[in-house]
């Protein structure tokens, strides 16, 4: 039964009568003890988790109202695990007291959690502390509200917090004492309390309340900016996912840790105040994983690490992780590479191109190709309706993202209008929009970088575009060109990087530049240096780097635009022009 299927309003009514029910037992159960010392106690896994008989009188009183209203659905429930496993099928998931070290010393941060999960997502949660009458509920779709009538955060938009120092964080010393849980817990808490002079990050405080259950709704609610931990069951956050994620927070937890039984992997729980972005996520036990948007972290998946593990990374800046304006996502015009053109004095907005298959320097972000270029947009936001209409290629692939990087010799189709170019490079170094055919779009021309072996010793080549392709021929070599073709996803030729073949340059003064190489010189600790000469007679070397092998002889398999990578001296060029206005008078 999907989710889909299930009325998620009717049973979070349900869910939360239970709860409020199970409420009772549990004040009930604490009047009776605190009124004789008759309550029977026993010890479960140590000294400090208590599980006490109102544990069990709240569980067995739930499972029975559960499978009265619902006989078809599974139970999972903290005193009756048996090591059952969360499937697709509607589970429910139980902690009826949270806190139960809390409930046996009076102190009122206890709660019962109820959740139900649906092919592994959480998509009914209620938490109820019946000692302060705090009521955390939400069903998928439906919001998360405090009491049922205040919607969470209470704190409403969140505002970003510039480091770690301004956050409350909540933090817990487990039930687990021994080692090696423990000690990790106790450094977690020197990383991020202690002092930066003694190698702590010094958050504005710390909070430990006993319950992972209330630390959650606590983070929903905007009074935690964050909620760190490492050991939790399922039945301590199913119920808390589904809350914290309607209020506009996120779980998850990182890559497993090297603690063993239970403790395998962190949970953290934070709202928008600390860029809610910057966050990677693994639900635990059975959940469902949630992809990371690697996009987001802009190519440093460090991020992902300094904020789910303080213990193993202390000597990483956590605050780097928590920057209230994100990753950048412009540059300075006057940073700007300039094989973009950009106008410096201008008031074009420059953005900073996603991490890609090309370097920074060596792209051109698609805003700048359609706004600045072909003049389709006039602004950022209309290229971004331009892309999200999936109306642009790039070597074939769809690419909705404003800011992909673009490089040398990739192919941009705008299938609409059905125009095709090819991106290379003016005798000026800069990019040019060079049009082609439909039959020359359904290639390019790829530069070796490698070949290499990989694992089980699966031949390689990289390109100069990202690409990793297996089983080359063995004839490619470093250096060399390959012919990848786009609609049958292979190499179909290549050229070998040999004197005789005609070339273009794709860096140094000579940039933009077409010729044949003469031949290759080696130089002992130094780069090596190619002499090309080009239609006019004329030599010039650079180096090996710069060089891209586009055909065989002195015919290339790409045209090439105006000018032919030709370079004329400024006399040449003025003369060329006045034959040019004498042909056209």
């Amino acid at each position: 039964m999907a989710s889909a299927s299930l009325d998620l309003d009717s049973v979070l009514e349900f869910t939360i009568k239970l709860a409020l029910e199970a409420g009772d037992i549990i004040r009930q159960g604490q009047e009776k003890r605190f009124a004789s010392d008759s309550a029977e106690e026993s010890e479960k896994l140590n000294s400090v988790d208590l599980v006490t008989e109102v544990d069990k009188a709240v569980e067995a009183f739930i499972v029975k109202r559960i499978t009265e209203t619902y006989p078809q659905h599974k139970f999972i429930g903290e005193e009756s695990y048996e090591g059952q496993q969360i499937t697709d099928e509607p589970t429910w998931i139980v902690d009826p007291i949270d806190g139960t070290t809390n409930f046996v010393h009076g102190f009122p941060f206890v709660a019962t959690s109820i959740g139900l999960a649906v092919k592994g997502v959480p998509v009914v949660g209620v938490i109820y502390n019946p000692f302060l009458n705090q009521l955390y509920s939400s069903a998928r779709g439906r919001g998360a509200y405090l009491n049922q009538k205040t919607k969470l955060p209470i704190t409403g938009k969140a505002k970003a917090l510039s480091s770690l120092g301004q956050a409350l964080i909540g933090i817990e010393y487990g039930s687990s004492r021994s080692p090696p849980a423990f000690p990790s817990k106790m450094k977690a808490f020197h990383n991020l309390g202690a002092h930066t002079d003694q190698g702590g990050k010094m958050v504005h405080s710390l909070r430990s309340m006993g319950s992972a259950a209330l630390n959650i709704a606590m983070v929903a609610s905007g009074g935690l900016d964050m909620y760190w931990e490492i050991g939790v069951w399922p039945w301590d956050v199913c119920a808390g996912i589904c809350i914290l994620e309607e209020a506009g927070g996120a779980t998850f937890a990182g890559k497993s840790s090297a603690l063993d039984g239970e403790v395998d992997a962190g949970l953290l729980a934070k709202t928008g105040r600390l860029e809610t972005t910057g966050i990677c996520v693994v639900v635990l036990f059975g959940f469902k994983q949630k992809p990371i948007d690697h996009k987001i972290f802009k190519g440093n998946n460090r991020h992902v690490e300094h904020v789910y593990n303080p213990i193993h990374f202390p000597e990483w800046d956590l605050s780097l992780a928590f920057k209230g304006r994100g990753p950048k996502k412009h540059l300075k015009r006057l940073a700007a590479p300039s094989s973009w053109m950009l106008d410096k004095l201008g008031g074009t907005y420059a953005p900073r191109p996603s991490p890609g298959p090309h370097k920074l320097r060596e792209s051109l972000p698609l805003t700048v190709f359609l706004r600045n270029r072909l003049k389709y947009a006039l602004t950022g936001r209309e290229v971004t309706a331009i892309m999200k209409q999936r109306l642009i290629k790039v070597d074939g692939k769809v690419r909705t993202d404003e800011t992909y990087p673009a490089g040398f010799m990739d192919v941009i189709t705008i299938e609409r209008s059905g125009e095709h170019f090819r991106l290379l490079y003016d005798i000026k170094g800069r990019f040019t929009i060079h049009r082609i055919s439909p039959e020359e779009a359904t290639f390019k021309l790829c530069k070796v970088r490698k070949h290499q072996l990989g694992a089980k010793a699966v031949p390689h080549v990289v390109t100069h575009d990202g690409r990793t392709i297996r089983y080359p021929d063995p004839a490619i070599k470093v250096n060399d060109t390959v012919k990848f073709d786009f609609v049958q996803n292979k190499i179909v030729d290549h050229i070998k990087f040999e004197p005789g073949n005609v070339v273009m340059i794709t860096g140094g003064r000579n940039m933009g530049r077409s010729g044949v190489i003469v031949h290759k010189e080696r130089h002992l600790g130094g780069f090596d240096i190619v002499h090309v000469r080009d239609v006019l007679d004329r030599t010039f070397a650079t180096r090996l780097s710069n060089i891209f092998v586009i055909g065989e002889g002195a015919k290339a398999q790409v045209s090439l635009p105006k000018g032919k990578g030709v370079k004329l001296s400024i006399a040449e060029e003025r003369d060329q022009r006045r034959r040019m206005r004498a042909q056209e008078a």
